[in-house]
C-alpha cells in the first residue's frame, strides 16, 4: 500500500492506490501536491475482499471537499448492499476507519448484517448499519465526550419485523441522567416492536412532550433507555448488531 499508515491483509486485492499519506489540511504539504493527489482524485482507493468492496475518493475538487468512504458487498455499486458510508475532513480518523472496517470484514464481522439499501444513492442517515459510523461532533470535540450512545438492532426475522434499540454504556449512565434537555441531542429512531423492551427489561424511554410518531414507525427527539443488569447488556451484544450514533457533550 502506498499509505504505510493502512494495515490491510493479504485478503485484499488491491484495484487502485492513490491514497497517500497526505493530510490535506497539513499547511506543511505544497498545495500542488494536494492538488493532485487528493483534491482531483473521486477514486483513491479501491479494495475487495470476495464479495466486499471498500472505496474512497474525494470530493469537491479542492480544500472545500471531503472524504467519502463506502464499504459495499456486492460488485456493481449501483446494485449492492450497502454497509458503510460516511464523509469526513480528518485524515488520522480515516485511515483508522479504513483499517478497522477492513479488519472487520476479515473477521466477518458484517456476514451478521442484513441491509436493505439496494445502492450507494440510497443510504441516508437513517440507514446506519455498523458500530464504526461516528458522528462529526466527536471528530471536533473529542475532548467534550460524555458518552457514546447506541442502537441495538434485533438480527432475527419474524412477522413484526426488525426490532430496534437505543442505549448507552451503563458505565456512564449517572451522567447521562444529570444532563438537562439543552444537553440533549435530537435523535431519530426507528421502532418496529416496542414489546422488545420488556423482554430484555430495559425501561421505558425517558422522552419529551414533543416525541411524536410518525406513520407509526418513526419517533423524534430526545430518548433515554437505562439497562439494570450488565449481564443483559452483554447478552444484547453478543446477539444484537451495536451501532454507534453520537456523543453527549460538556456545556460550559
Amino acid at each position: 500500500m502506498k499509505n504505510y499508515n493502512l494495515k490491510i491483509s493479504s485478503n485484499w486485492k488491491i484495484h487502485r492506490d492513490e491514497f497517500y499519506d497526505i493530510d490535506p489540511f497539513d499547511k506543511s504539504i505544497s498545495d500542488n501536491e494536494k492538488l493532485l493527489n487528493v483534491f482531483y482524485q473521486e477514486e483513491l482507493l479501491l479494495l475487495n475482499n470476495g464479495e466486499y468492496y471498500i472505496d474512497l475518493g474525494w470530493y469537491g475538487g479542492n480544500q472545500n471537499g471531503h472524504y467519502k468512504l463506502y464499504l459495499y458487498k456486492g460488485e456493481n455499486w449501483h446494485n449492492c448492499q450497502l454497509l458503510e458510508k460516511f464523509s469526513t475532513i480528518e485524515y488520522q480518523f480515516l485511515t483508522k476507519s479504513i483499517n478497522t472496517i477492513a479488519r472487520n470484514v476479515d473477521d466477518k464481522f458484517y456476514d451478521k448484517i442484513d441491509t436493505n439499501c439496494g445502492s450507494i444513492d440510497e443510504f441516508s442517515s437513517n440507514e446506519l448499519v455498523s458500530k464504526f459510523q461516528i458522528t462529526h461532533s466527536i471528530l471536533k470535540h473529542p475532548d467534550k465526550i460524555l458518552a457514546l450512545e447506541f442502537y441495538l438492532k434485533s438480527n432475527k426475522n419474524d412477522n413484526e419485523g426488525d426490532s430496534w434499540f437505543f442505549g448507552h454504556n451503563p458505565n456512564i449512565e449517572n451522567h447521562l441522567l444529570s444532563l438537562t434537555e439543552q444537553d440533549s441531542i435530537k435523535l431519530q429512531t426507528e421502532i418496529f416492536n416496542w414489546n422488545e423492551f420488556e423482554k430484555f427489561k430495559i425501561a421505558d424511554p425517558i422522552s419529551d412532550t414533543k416525541n411524536k410518531y410518525i406513520d407509526g414507525h418513526y419517533i423524534y427527539g430526545k430518548i433515554f433507555l437505562s439497562i439494570d443488569d450488565f449481564e443483559k447488556l452483554e447478552y444484547l451484544i453478543q446477539n444484537l448488531v451495536v451501532i454507534v450514533w453520537g456523543a453527549k457533550k460538556k456545556t460550559n
